[in-house]
This record gives C-alpha cells, sequence and structure tokens, in this order.
C-alpha cells in the first residue's frame, strides 16, 4: 500500500516536486493590480489567493508554524519557480499541438490500478484526498509534461556507448560490488535448544533444511527473519554474523551465535566476493545517470532562453519575511 501511495505522489511530480494546478479544467484568475501577482509565465498569472491556494493543496503538512517563517517561505519560494517552469512547459505543449490520448491516460491509470481490488483502490483515493476524475486530470497533466520534454527540450540528448565507456574507466572503483553472503538461518530462544540442535546437525541426525520454525517455540519472532533470506552484503549484517561467517567454506554451518535477538545457527549457502563489475553490468546505470546529468544542463538552459524572451515574472518580495510580524 506505501509503495503504491508514494506511486501516486509522484505521479503528480513535475521536474522533480508535486505541483498540482488544474490547468486543463479551469483558467486562472488574472488582476490588474500588479503587487498582488506571484506568478506570471506561461501566457497566465497566479495572484497570491490563487499561489496560497495552490501551496495549501499541494502542501497539507507543511506547519504554519510563525517561528518557522523562514522555512516555510523558501518551501513557498521554490514551490513557485517549480510551479512557473510547469506553467511554461503546459503553454509550450498547447502552442505546439501535444497532448495525449485518452486511450494512454486509461493505460497509465490501469497501472497504477494494478495489485489493488476495486475497495482498496478507492480507499487508496480518499485517504489521498482524490477522485478518479481528479486522478484522471493528474495523469493527463502528468503524461503531457513528459511527453514535451521529449519533445522539444530533451529530443536531441543522447549518450554515447565511448561516452559510457570514458565514465566507466574513469570512475570504475565506484562501482565496487562489496562481498555478499548467502545464507540461511535459524533462530532459538535459548541456548540449550540451539545445542541441542547444533549436535544433531553436525552427527547429521537432522538435515539444516529441516530446522522450521514449527520446532522452536511459535511465540517467538525473528525480527531478522529466517530460512533462506538470499544474498546479503557484509555491511548488512550483525557485526557477530560476520564474524562466524569470514572463516566458513560453502556448505558449513556456524557454531552457535548469541546476539542480542536470540541463538542463531548459520548456513553458508554461496558467496560472492568483492569484485568490479565488467561494463556491460553496469551500461545501464551509467547510461541513465549520464543522460540525467545532460538533461538537467539542457532544460537549465531551455528554460533560461525561454525567460529572456519572454515575459516570465515571479515576485520575490512575495517570499521575504517581515522580520516586525509576530
Amino acid at each position: 500500500m506505501i509503495r503504491k501511495i508514494i506511486l501516486i505522489f509522484l505521479l503528480f511530480a513535475s521536474i522533480g516536486a508535486g505541483i498540482y494546478y488544474s490547468y486543463w479544467q479551469q483558467k486562472v484568475e488574472v488582476t490588474e493590480k500588479k503587487e498582488d501577482i506571484v506568478i506570471r509565465a506561461g501566457g497566465k498569472a497566479i495572484t497570491s489567493a490563487g499561489f496560497e491556494k495552490r501551496f495549501a493543496k499541494e502542501n497539507p503538512y507543511v506547519k504554519r508554524d510563525k517561528s518557522d517563517e523562514y522555512y516555510l517561505q523558501a518551501l513557498k519560494k521554490a514551490f513557485a519557480y517549480k510551479l512557473a517552469d510547469e506553467l511554461i512547459l503546459l503553454e509550450i505543449a498547447r502552442a505546439s499541438g501535444i497532448d495525449v490520448t485518452d486511450s494512454e491516460i486509461f493505460q497509465e491509470l490501469d497501472n497504477i490500478k494494478e495489485g489493488y481490488d476495486k475497495k482498496s483502490f478507492d480507499e487508496m483515493l480518499k485517504s489521498e484526498g482524490l477522485t478518479v476524475e481528479k486522478l484522471r486530470g493528474y495523469t493527463r497533466k502528468r503524461l503531457t509534461l513528459k511527453r514535451v520534454l521529449n519533445k522539444r527540450v530533451f529530443r536531441d540528448i543522447s549518450v554515447t556507448v565511448d561516452e559510457a565507456k570514458a565514465f566507466y574507466n574513469k570512475y570504475k572503483s565506484s562501482f565496487v560490488k562489496p562481498r555478499e553472503y548467502k545464507i540461511n538461518r535459524v533462530s532459538f530462544q535459548t541456548e540449550e535448544e540451539a545445542k541441542e540442535a547444533l549436535a544433531k546437525l553436525k552427527s547429521r541426525e537432522l538435515d539444516f533444511e529441516a530446522i522450521t520454525p514449527k520446532e522452536h517455540d511459535p511465540a517467538s519472532v525473528d525480527p531478522l527473519g529466517i530460512g533462506n533470506v538470499g544474498y546479503v552484503p557484509k555491511s548488512g549484517l550483525l557485526q557477530e554474523f560476520e564474524e562466524a561467517l569470514d572463516d566458513l567454506k560453502i556448505g558449513d554451518i556456524t557454531d552457535v551465535i548469541h546476539t542480542a535477538y536470540g541463538y542463531y545457527i548459520l548456513k553458508l549457502e554461496a558467496l560472492n566476493k568483492e569484485r568490479i563489475p565488467e561494463f556491460g553490468e553496469v551500461k545501464d546505470e551509467i547510461t541513465r545517470r549520464l543522460r540525467e546529468k545532460k538533461e538537467k544542463a539542457v532544460y537549465g538552459a531551455f528554460m533560461k532562453k525561454y525567460k529572456d524572451e519572454n515575459e516570465v515574472v515571479i515576485n520575490d518580495e512575495y517570499f521575504k519575511v517581515n522580520k516586525n510580524s509576530n
């Protein structure tokens, strides 16, 4: 559930920040009082009242504590700049005829609904203060922003294999994969119980895989998990486990290990030694990182050019803190 809620939150993000603005459903209020305009961008103007309404809706958990006024105004200013960027991109999309189809929106909604039944999906929407119609509007906006970025801003960006290889060779040491242990483990509440099981294991009277939680106190709770837990990096092990595994060969079992969580016996199933992966193993990761770096630079240059050539105003005075306010 938490992962899906995070997905919905990310759905509303544009250029790294969640910004609600129903561009497709309503007109923005315009006033002739210049001092009341907080943002003028993309052919639209947002007044202080409109801005505060949008900020409150997008940041419902931000405290309005006067003692934190500097922090609050900093958040508002960052929100304003990102909102201005969104207005610009949506205007470019409108002027360029860039839009998304209903079928694309429905497909995206189906992806979001995946893993939910109708009841849990409705409950999620309610907990987030959403309706299906609002979610559909947010989805249209997000997909439109993504499309205008790809078609108008990032269209000429590419990362060559030579660039990726050069990055790999320069920063090869940063890709080191740490030593990993694939372990199987069982836990016991008492040392006596653990030693009894260990004796049976060593005499081959009992197979490791045959030891199940049912043979232990059913009330015991193992926060580390039991059974085959897959590969775990050395840094992710308890110190007691790390010390016990260091001298173990694949297939061997440890002696009884006492930890703050109880008594354990471990079996080393496999071991991956520390190594530097081959270029092919990290090529996609490197390409993604280099592309993100290029996108950031291109996006900044694109927005600067647009703002230099068009009337884009953000009223910085609006975000200054009045030192005399209580």
